[in-house]
């Protein structure tokens, strides 16, 4: 390849920066190497911001990293449960040894309703919500409104984008409180009670939410989005207490008359998440285990029950001794469909109020109707 005199002199020239590491040339190269390796946009520590901005451009990384800060919340899960475990979990506790060597254990996550750790379980409700919910939303014939919504910005960002990094930090209360119900034989059971109230104060906490707007350049609004979406993620759960008091939580009860005006309770209580709460309540439940089965009726339910066990059973027998794999997932698989239909009609419930209050609306035509009538009554 031909070298110019003027080629040459600039190689020499950074051939001498590259052996006096000046700060521009430091700076260059941590910007360049963070891009190469995924990681967020921060020229925090480089001693020159505008060199390290120019380097991680240079390696193709993003003009506006904040684009990818879901993405990178996702892949970051095992560091930000370590960092967190390690300032609110007894590491005296022999109860909380295996957690804390591994927060992603199956057995250390309620292996009752959840066929993976909590990390895991995490990104798998991120598939969840990118597949699984997107092909419910298209069938149920809400996917138009739904995308609308999630299209509003809180300044300057899609809910959509926000909504994902609430997904990925939902359960960080799991990490940081749990309790211990201890047996007759000595044993114990552990459970994640309030943890999504608790996910949504370390999302808040001051220390957590700076790192997100300095590492992702996240407004305070922004934070807040993603702390409710932590917190209210499993809200719809509520409709079981209020199920089990009409009486079974099945499909008769997701499709009664009653249903929604339950379901409008819940979303008059927190009516900026409305929308949100029937989307995460569906992508968490679809996240719990892979053991899935359609059914469209309670019967259709109960007359699976032998399918279903010997799907657990098949799974049992693939796995290594080491790999607890938990046979009461059973009642994971068996909500399952509940779950989807007490969603579908939440959802579908949420779409038809937002039509009926769009209809009722004034229109362009209606207020030049009622400015016209001021007039007159005014000239009169």
């Amino acid at each position: 390849m031909f070298r110019s005199p003027l080629n040459l002199a600039l190689s020499r020239t950074l051939l001498v920066m590259l052996e006096e590491k000046t700060p521009e040339v430091m700076a260059w190269d941590l910007g360049y190497h963070h891009a190469k390796r995924g990681r967020p946009f921060d020229p925090t520590g480089a001693p020159d911001p505008e060199a390290y901005k120019r380097g991680y451009e240079g390696a193709g990384g993003p003009q506006h990293p904040k684009e990818h800060y879901s993405r990178h919340l996702f892949a970051r899960l095992p560091e930000i449960a370590k960092g967190m475990m390690a300032t609110h979990v007894d590491r005296a506790d022999p109860r909380n040894r295996a957690f804390l060597d591994n927060p992603d254990s199956p057995a250390e996550h309620a292996p009752k309703w959840h066929q993976w750790g909590v990390i895991t379980h995490t990104k798998m409700f991120g598939l969840a919500h990118d597949k699984d919910v997107q092909r419910y939303l298209q069938n149920w014939g809400v996917k138009d409104r739904v995308d609308r919504h999630l299209d509003q910005e809180i300044d300057g960002q899609p809910k959509r984008d926000l909504l994902r990094a609430g997904i990925a930090l939902h359960d960080l209360g799991k990490f940081t409180h749990r309790t211990f119900e201890e047996k007759p034989d000595g044993s114990y059971s552990t459970d994640f009670a309030d943890h999504e109230a608790k996910s949504g104060e370390l999302i808040r906490g001051p220390e957590f939410a700076d790192s997100l707007k300095r590492d992702y350049d996240l407004t305070d609004n922004q934070v807040e989005y993603i702390a409710k979406a932590a917190e209210l993620h499993f809200q719809l759960g509520i409709l079981r207490s209020k199920a089990k008091q009409l009486g079974n939580y099945n499909m008769a009860f997701a499709r009664s008359p009653q249903f929604p005006e339950l379901a409008r309770e819940q979303m008059r209580a927190h009516p900026d998440m409305a929308l949100e709460m029937g989307l995460l309540f569906l992508g968490d439940s679809m996240a719990k285990t892979n053991i899935r089965f359609d059914a469209d009726s309670d019967e259709e339910i109960q007359a699976k029950q032998g399918e279903m066990m010997d799907a657990v059973q098949r799974k049992l027998s693939a796995l290594p001794p080491s790999h607890q794999f938990n046979p009461k997932l059973i009642q994971a698989a068996q909500q399952l469909p509940v779950n989807v239909e007490v969603a579908k009609q939440y959802l579908k419930t949420w779409a038809a109020d937002q039509q009926s209050a769009q209809s009722q609306a004034p229109t362009t035509e209606d207020w030049q109707l009622r400015r016209g009538t001021l007039r007159l009554l005014w000239t009169n």
